[in-house]
């Protein structure tokens, strides 16, 4: 039986379609060959090959990724453009997503959502970086510190909170784009990462690390949507 072609359909990789931002980087850096800080077309058409079975028309995945995954035509994509192909294909294209409309989750009684924002009234038209802590009541405090953290970003970002007791410590950070880019979850990554929130000390580094290194990449994937 003939595989239905991948041209034209936004179809990332099984092993992206559910993925996490840090493994996604890992599947970019993985395929970087020359460690340039892009894919160009046959990198990417190694990537298909290696984790779509079945895709091997390389002609076809070549066709693909002129039409779907390379925006600018410049023949290569950066790992910003990569996340947009992974988070916020056609369909998923919004800036700030899976926020409920109402105070309480409907799912989930016990969750209690409020808005912590570190964004002035002077951000542009299209608006900060929203992303989503949620955690357990006694993480309260060590969010405080996270925030005060952020405080440098003020502009950029906008940090929204949500409580829920059913939650260990820091259940989820997540990026509102797209489908939503998930920095941290606890029932995906606690058995691949280390937890990032155990103690202060570790909390900083991996706040620092973000602002330095992350927060820099996704205002830029923002910008392209």
């Amino acid at each position: 039986q003939r595989i239905p072609p991948i041209v034209g359909a936004f179809s990332p990789p099984a092993e992206l379609a559910e993925t996490n931002y840090f493994s996604a980087m890992e599947v970019f850096q993985r395929f970087d060959a020359n460690k340039d800080g892009s894919l160009d077309q046959r990198e990417f058409q190694k990537l298909m090959v290696n984790l779509c079975p079945g895709r091997n028309d390389w002609n076809e995945i070549a066709k693909y990724f002129r039409d779907e995954v390379d925006k600018d035509g410049s023949g290569q994509i950066n790992f910003a453009r990569f996340l947009q192909w992974v988070f916020c294909g056609k369909d998923r294209c919004s800036r700030g997503v899976l926020e409920p409309t109402s105070p309480t989750s409907p799912n989930n009684g016990a969750e209690e959502w409020e808005r912590a924002s570190v964004a002035s009234s002077t951000t542009s038209s299209r608006g900060p970086l929203v992303i989503k802590f949620t955690f357990e009541p006694g993480f309260r405090l060590q969010m405080g510190g996270i925030m005060r953290m952020l405080q440098p970003l003020d502009g950029q970002i906008d940090v929204r909170t949500a409580t829920s007791r059913t939650a260990r410590g820091c259940k989820k950070v997540e990026v509102l784009l797209g489908k939503g880019i998930k920095l941290w979850d606890w029932d995906t990554m606690v058995t691949q990462h280390e937890y990032p929130f155990r103690n202060m000390a570790s909390t900083n580094e991996w706040i620092d690390d973000l602002m330095k290194k992350h927060i820099p990449l996704l205002l830029t994937l923002a910008r392209l949507l």
